[in-house]
């Protein structure tokens, strides 16, 4: 039982490496996507608010629809 608690595990160190690069390639994509989905979500408020702004002109050019 000894000589169990004393075993020591060798890990390659490219496989240390290895598994941190997929890591990191990972968490890159996933700041990637987060990236891109608040450039669409500026650019659907950007888009809503221009759609607001035109209502507005309409309502001040032509009055309230009946």
């Amino acid at each position: 039982m000894k000589a169990f608690l004393t075993t020591t595990v060798s890990i390659p160190l490219w496989l240390v490496l290895l598994v941190l690069a997929g890591a990191f390639a990972h968490i890159s994509s996933l700041t990637d996507m987060g990236i891109e989905k608040w450039k669409e979500a500026d650019t659907a408020t950007a888009q809503l608010q221009q759609c607001q702004n035109t209502q507005q002109q309409l309502k001040e050019n032509y009055g309230q629809p009946k």
